[in-house]
């Protein structure tokens, strides 16, 4: 704790804390992380959770059936917990505390948002976490390719946050080639959408948002927590950021809800 509030975190939003509806969530709550962002002097704290995960079952979703197979996130209403969790947070919505949806793409192109999910949120957080592919079968050039189109058509179904940009390739076990920087900031810019800087199984990289500062790009801090300690821990992006930009003061570099 008092590393944490060595930080001045008065101007710094976390943009993407998870709730007890998340699967892969370990003693998280919406409640709890609203008062932990609270007590550490947050400006604000956005209450993210992952759409497909209340559309789904838990095991349809470790295994990528909502991307990989199109459309099947909509065909079981027994599972889903859209509902509940609106109901759970609207109550906690406050000029401090925004909720938001973590959104993907399945393999046909659509955004795994139900239409009448799109309205209510105060953002929308895009992320690419299963190329829509067996990727054990592609080159590392086939995934760089995957990787950018979905992306890019993430960015276009409009997102306000890019969430741990580039990671899907990290994950797929592949090198993250640094000459597509300038084709994915583009994207960023063209759309609107902040960048994420995310440390949950992640590891940014300066450079990266080096280009995006210089492209106008805002960057959000997203702690991704899934505990509740996690939430507003921001000593590695505040380093982070302050070394892409090249200053101590990055405030206005921020994006805010």
């Amino acid at each position: 704790m008092s590393e944490l509030r060595s930080l001045n975190l008065a101007g710094i939003w976390d943009c993407h804390a998870h709730t007890e509806f998340a699967f892969c969530g370990d003693g998280t709550s919406a409640a709890g992380a609203a008062a932990r962002a609270a007590d550490l002097g947050l400006a604000g704290v956005c209450l993210v959770e992952h759409a497909p995960q209340l559309y789904v079952a838990r095991e349809d979703f470790w295994a990528g059936r909502h991307v990989y197979e199109a459309g099947s996130w909509r065909r079981n209403p027994d599972h889903h917990r859209m509902a509940a969790y609106r109901q759970a947070v609207s109550p906690l919505r406050s000029p401090r505390v925004k909720i938001g949806l973590e959104v993907e793409l399945d393999a046909a192109g659509e955004l795994t948002l139900l239409d009448e999910d799109r309205g209510w949120p105060d953002l929308l957080v895009g992320a690419v976490h299963f190329l829509h592919a067996d990727t054990a079968t592609l080159s590392d050039a086939d995934i760089t390719r995957l990787f950018l189109d979905t992306t890019e058509k993430l960015l276009a179904a409009g997102v306000d946050i890019l969430a741990h940009p580039l990671r899907a390739i990290a994950w797929a076990k592949r090198p993250v080639p640094t000459d597509i920087y300038p084709r994915l900031v583009h994207g960023l810019a063209a759309a609107g959408t902040a960048a994420e800087i995310n440390y949950h199984h992640n590891a940014p990289d300066a450079a990266f948002f080096r280009q995006c500062i210089h492209a106008g790009i805002k960057i959000a801090f997203g702690s991704d927590a899934h505990t509740l300690h996690a939430v507003g821990n921001f000593s590695q992006h505040v380093a982070l950021l302050q070394e892409a930009a090249g200053r101590e003061d990055i405030l206005d570099l921020l994006w805010r809800p």
